[in-house]
């Protein structure tokens, strides 16, 4: 689980997102309509970023190949089509995520006629002839990609990429098989229409002239700040395709326009989450603080930040401390190891955000970097927060003097906070969280007027279990 130093070092300073560009470049065939590039764009960036390469090469040739014979399709996706309104998707791995359920869930309260579906795939199995049609392609396939990428790629890596398109495609061919007849969306708006099997379903509606729309999921700051070594999250603007992207607020907008990553027209429409938002008071006692930790990837990250609370614990010994774990990819045994030997307590991974902030007694939260959303969702519920900020980022968005990147520097960070004017200080949250989260910003009406939300019927609400 932990990796040394180096490996990090590597890991923040990288050519990996130009690397991503190029191979998807070279893998953009066209099948039945569907871009191949952009469908597998995830894979691609998955396996260069978190270095996948040795896994890979330990792998069988033969568990490579069985890709080829398998055959996805979405449980679901009769209802999916049938549907004679607005149809929201999420994947089921980001669903068992409560805040992105319960963004999709308030976004569709706001749209009559709408219905959210969890992405429900699986996967059938079947024999491919040495000589079929499916078959040649994908060897095909495979030879063309040698030559593009043998300079690039290992022999493995390039084996494995070809099996995986022809696992789309097989996606692909299920999907076109379907009856026309039977497909009633009337706009189709996916979780995140950047990745793999939403992508596809994007297209799928496309090309039969159904608009679609993308959420916005976070904030997207950190995406644009370090332009030689962009973060792999940049793949949700870099590779969206869908026609529209509903946005929270005009900074997002203008951050998006200044990159020139995407045609998607941007929508501002706000967080639903805080469409309706007060703010009465910011609290400044400081006597119960919960600690993010990031997710995959900011392993380096976590521990030095651990660190430096272990440190503070030790300065003031009159505030209490608590650690809310990423709820993607982390290792929970492991770092409730490491808290527990200072004596520092864990929420659970799963406790709800929102019910966190409100019903925790907590007076302030520190984040492991300048722009994760849990950051301007604590400043939402009075609750300021501390940003550790260990390369000294400059033109972060948000509050000044709330970085830090020594325990010094956070004890500091601290004082000024109890001793800032109240009132100076929620007039600056005020407008700050205005340009980044969209508070007081409810916009759905203007662009899904013909579903009007004060007729709100709310279908399979409990989709969501």
């Amino acid at each position: 689980m932990r990796r040394n130093i180096g490996y990090w070092k590597k890991y923040l300073m990288n050519n990996y997102f130009e690397k991503y560009k190029k191979i998807k470049n070279k893998l953009s065939y066209q099948y039945q309509g569907y871009n191949l590039g952009e469908i597998i764009a995830f894979d691609i960036i998955y396996h260069i970023y978190f270095e996948r390469k040795n896994d890979l090469e330990d792998q069988a040739y033969r568990i490579i190949l069985s890709q080829i014979k398998q055959h996805p399709y979405i449980d679901n996706l009769q209802d999916i089509c049938e549907h004679p309104g607005v149809v929201f998707t999420i994947p089921k791995t980001q669903s068992r995520r409560n805040d992105y359920c319960e963004l999709i869930e308030l976004t569709s309260q706001k749209i009559n006629k709408s219905v959210n579906f969890i992405l429900d795939m699986k996967i059938d199995s079947k024999s491919i002839p040495l000589f079929s049609k499916s078959f040649l392609l994908f060897l095909i396939t495979f030879l063309n990609n040698f030559i593009k990428l043998f300079k690039l790629l290992s022999i493995k890596e390039i084996l494995m990429f070809s099996c995986r398109l022809q696992f789309y495609r097989n996606f692909i061919d299920a999907l076109e098989s379907i009856d026309e007849n039977k497909v009633k969306i009337k706009k189709y708006i996916a979780f995140n229409g950047a990745l793999n099997y939403e992508n596809i379903l994007v297209k799928f509606c496309q090309k039969r002239d159904i608009p679609t729309y993308s959420l916005q999921h976070a904030i997207m700051d950190r995406y644009f700040l370090n332009k030689s070594s962009p973060p792999y999250d940049l793949i949700n603007i870099e590779n969206l395709q869908t026609d529209y992207l509903l946005c929270w607020s005009q900074n997002t907008i203008n951050q998006i326009r200044k990159s020139s990553m995407t045609s998607a027209e941007l929508l501002l429409v706000g967080n639903l989450k805080y469409s309706k938002w007060k703010i009465e008071e910011i609290k400044q006692s400081f006597r119960k603080g919960l600690v993010f930790l990031g997710g995959k990837g900011d392993d380096l990250i976590n521990l030095e930040v651990i660190e430096i609370i272990k440190k503070l614990s030790k300065i003031r010994g009159d505030i209490e401390f608590y650690f809310k774990l990423h709820p993607q990819n982390l290792n929970e045994k492991y770092y409730k190891k490491i808290t527990e030997e200072h004596s520092i307590n864990v929420v659970q991974t799963n406790e709800i955000l929102s019910n966190l902030l409100i019903n925790s007694d907590f007076d302030f939260t520190i984040s492991y970097n300048t722009t994760t959303t849990v950051y301007y969702e604590s400043l939402c519920y009075g609750l300021p927060c501390f940003r550790y900020n260990q390369e000294q980022t400059v033109n972060v968005y948000g509050l000044e003097n709330d970085d830090f990147s020594t325990v010094e520097e956070l004890v500091q960070r601290i004082l000024y906070f109890q001793q800032i004017d109240p009132s100076m200080l929620l007039e600056k949250i005020q407008k700050m969280l205005q340009n980044t989260v969209g508070i007081n910003i409810n916009n759905y009406h203007q662009y899904f007027a013909e579903y009007s939300y004060n007729d709100l019927k709310v279908v399979n609400k409990n989709d969501y279990g």
